[in-house]
């Protein structure tokens, strides 16, 4: 593999979105390119997860209430 999504490949990338459709589709998106995906559905419970697993990368929805 190459180019930019070369780098996602094995890497632990965890989803933090409120919208169940948006961090299914985010995480469809990124497994295709080969990351590891944890999905989150909320700030709190992101919170929670990051004392036990440290990933890579976090795509985070800015607008959770």
């Amino acid at each position: 593999m190459t180019g930019p999504t070369a780098r996602l490949k094995g890497m632990r990338v965890m989803v933090v979105d409120d919208d169940p459709d948006i961090r299914a589709a985010m995480g469809i998106a990124l497994r295709a390119e080969g990351a590891l995906v944890e999905e989150v559905p909320d700030g709190s419970m992101a919170l929670h997860h990051l004392q036990v697993h440290r990933p890579d990368a976090m795509v985070l929805d800015l607008m959770l209430p």
